[in-house]
């Protein structure tokens, strides 16, 4: 009894380069606000929100927050702005 054995070819084209994920860009609203970059405070839970100082960049407020224990905040700034171009007058956001 003969048994066939039928042989694969494989095309070996070499090392193929690695896909990596791209940087994101710094985080920003669509609208152009800026994000701010506060470490937690000294308030308790179920407080209000007590901002420590601020920090550069998200990179330096995650150090941070490894090197404390604490949180961070991430605020975007706005002002409320009427808009009465059209026929009804309209509120909107505007970044600072």
């Amino acid at each position: 009894m003969a048994t066939a054995v039928a042989e694969t070819q494989t095309d070996h084209k070499g090392p193929q380069p690695v896909s990596r994920p791209r940087r994101r860009p710094p985080a920003a609203e669509p609208d152009g606000a800026q994000p701010r970059f506060f470490l937690a405070g000294e308030a308790k839970i179920g407080q209000v929100p007590d901002l420590g100082p601020e920090l550069q960049n998200e990179a330096e407020a995650l150090v941070e927050s490894l090197k404390t224990g604490k949180s961070f905040y991430t605020v975007f700034q706005y002002r409320g702005v009427a808009d009465c171009s059209s026929g009804k007058p309209q509120i909107r956001k505007e970044a600072v």
